[in-house]
Order: C-alpha cells, then structure tokens, then sequence
C-alpha cells in the first residue's frame, strides 16, 4: 500500500507547553489530570492517545517517552517510561528546525502511517512493507521533498529506506513539515530502531526494535495519536 504524499498536521496551539514539568508516572495505569501532565489544551478533546517525548537535561541527545492514553477524561501514563534518543544536536526550539541542523523538531505531530521490513506487522496504522526501491527525498529542491516515492527519485539527495543497518526494520512516521511542506524546514522524522542506547540520530526519535513494536500495537487512528516533542526551553 503507498502511502498519500500529504498527511494532515495537527496545529501547533501551544506557545505555552510545560512539557519540561511533566511528571512521568511509575508502572501501571494511574489518572491525572489534564494540568498534571502539562499537555497543551489543544489535546483536551479529539486526541486520545499522546507519545510524550522529554529530553534529559544532562545528556541532551537522550530522552524519556511516556505514554499516555485518555480515558473518561483523564489522562493515564501507560506503563513505565521508555528510553530514547533524539537529534545529535538535541532539540530545535519550536519553528527552528531545518534540513541537516542534526536537531529534532519541538511541536505536536500526527502518528498515522507506518512502514519497514516486514510484510506485515501487528499495528492499527497505515503500514507499508518497503523495499530497495523505495525512498525518501531529503533534498530541498526536490519537488518530491519530504515525501516517499517509489522508484530512484530526480533529486539531488535522498534516503533509500530499506537501510541495511536495520534501523528503519520498524519506523513511524512522525507528519511533521508533511502538509504543508516548507522547503527546507526539515524532512524524514521518523520513531524508529535506535543504533545503540548511546547513539544519536539526524533527528529522528529512536529506541529500542521491541518498543517501536510496543508502540505500533499500541497506536490507533480512531484514537487520533500525536507526538509531543518538546520540552520548556523548545516549546516557547
């Protein structure tokens, strides 16, 4: 299944975010409340699931995800926290982030598609089996930038999917800069398998290949699923 070149972005509503006060509950299901966990109010209605992404203050190119599920009004986190790394230059500030900085993006995402290696995989989202011929374009003067295209693209730069260091095996497409998208601005933002617990990434969100899983079964579209990525310093 291809995936359609623009997905739908949620609005970034959030100047105000305090996602660096958050606090990241122990295991199991437990409530709080919308101002307990520091989401923006833009969360409070269609949005039922949210992959919460904080940075480490003393190791900038690691972070905590939390998960959190929307339940009669409340939120709970699921589960314990799971470790992750981010861009080799850490956090871009809100609207900062572009092509090749090394940072990830700070801001509210949709979680809807997914790809990797194998045919299928257990997850509610659009998921599609990549193979050699499938890429994704990172060049700015590309009219196919930031989007997946079948076949080699006309481009000056560009990532081949099928990766043979497995770190695309499971991936999640995170639509930022997908609709519109602003040249420039930043490409290919994926959660997916993190090299080692010490790496970093170009941008994206890594972790382990058995909690990218976790979040593929995890994740539904009906539920509206949205990243946070951001903490108090790159939200404002």
């Amino acid at each position: 299944m291809k995936f359609p070149h623009n997905v739908q972005q949620v609005v970034v509503l959030f100047c105000a975010i305090v996602v660096g006060g958050c606090a990241f509950l122990g295991v199991g299901h437990q409530e709080t409340s919308l101002s307990d966990t520091g989401f923006p109010r833009s969360v409070e209605t269609s949005i039922e699931q949210v992959v919460l992404v904080r940075p480490v203050l003393a190791h900038p190119t690691r972070a905590e995800v939390t998960l959190w599920q929307k339940r009669h009004g409340a939120w709970q986190a699921m589960d314990s926290p799971i470790k992750a790394v981010i861009g080799r230059n850490g956090l871009a500030p809100l609207n900062e982030k572009q092509e090749g900085d090394g940072r990830t993006p700070s801001g509210i995402f949709r979680l809807e598609r997914a790809f990797g290696y194998p045919v299928k995989v257990r997850t509610k989202l659009v998921y599609a089996p990549v193979d050699e011929d499938d890429f994704w374009v990172d060049d700015p003067a590309a009219a196919t930038y930031n989007r997946w295209v079948k076949g080699l693209p006309k481009a000056g730069s560009f990532e081949r999917l099928r990766r043979e260091d497995f770190l695309y095996r499971y991936a999640i497409v995170v639509e930022y800069n997908t609709n519109p998208i602003v040249a420039g601005k930043g490409s290919a933002i994926f959660v997916h398998v993190w090299r080692t617990p010490e790496s970093s990434t170009a941008g994206c969100v890594a972790m382990s290949a058995g909690n990218v899983r976790r979040l593929l079964r995890w994740l539904d579209p009906e539920q509206n699923p949205v990243i946070i990525l951001g903490d108090q310093e790159g939200a404002t």
